[in-house]
């Protein structure tokens, strides 16, 4: 099974090699034309391409389940709102604002931490890049919740009573915050944004894997190709300057 924008992406793009490798043996060709006494007087033979027909058997096997992916705007926006629930975590968590509470230079190392946060969440969203939504769920809420745990720890350290380190560590232990749901929402509502549209065809198109389907299911799509020549041509900027660029020929 194959999609179908790729099965015919590859057909153009075999025949334009084809041409592509037809003209540097026409350029061989021509070299050896010029160099020969008598064939210097002759054309040098060189084919074009009027048009190219392929009939393409197929048959339809589904459409692709959406994709969803993050763009450079979608992230921006994700990682904002990231921002702004980290802020607000110790007021918004009850457990957290327990912790925050007992510690407290908690709260000034845990704002100056988040930038550090962000930083390390950022490379879980690569752009335009498939993304497995319940992955990277989970890999946020475990970095916040190391990130949390050992910013509660570096705190404690600064507690006169061992006893009182003992009991923080035990209860970053135990703690059980429950953020994959306020994450899981935001990170959803990211890249909903970007989702393909879910349109693309899924089809079977190798004769094995047509042998075993009834003929009226299979689809006959007729490809009318035909040839359009670009040339470079140096065209001059209103600066002065000048580019190179592809023309129809």
């Amino acid at each position: 099974m194959a999609n179908l924008g790729d099965i015919v992406g590859a057909v153009i793009s075999q025949i334009n090699r084809a041409r592509c490798q037809a003209d540097l043996v026409t350029v061989e060709i021509a070299q050896k034309y010029h160099q020969h006494p008598f064939l210097s007087a002759f054309p040098v033979p060189r084919f074009s391409l009027e048009e190219v027909v392929i009939d393409l058997k197929v048959a339809i096997a589904g459409t692709a389940a959406a994709r969803h992916v993050m763009t450079s705007e979608s992230r921006a926006t994700l990682l904002a709102n990231l921002e702004r629930y980290l802020v607000a975590l110790p007021q918004t968590e009850p457990a957290v604002a327990v912790i925050f509470s007992r510690l407290p230079d908690l709260g000034k190392s845990w704002a100056a931490g988040i930038p550090a946060l962000i930083a390390r969440i950022v490379p879980m969203n690569p752009i335009n890049v498939e993304l497995d939504l319940e992955s990277l769920c989970a890999g946020i809420a475990a970095t916040v919740r190391a990130q949390l745990a050992a910013a509660v720890l570096a705190s404690a350290v600064g507690l006169a009573r061992a006893t009182d380190r003992k009991a923080n560590a035990d209860l970053v232990a135990n703690l059980n915050i429950d953020i994959e749901p306020g994450i899981r929402e935001m990170v959803t509502a990211a890249v909903t944004q970007a989702a393909t549209s879910g349109d693309d065809l899924d089809v079977l198109v190798t004769a094995s894997e047509l042998q075993s389907i009834a003929p009226e299911r299979i689809t006959t799509l007729r490809l009318s190709l035909h040839e359009a020549d670009r040339s470079w041509a140096h065209v001059e900027t209103a600066d002065g300057s000048g580019r190179d660029v592809l023309t129809p020929g």
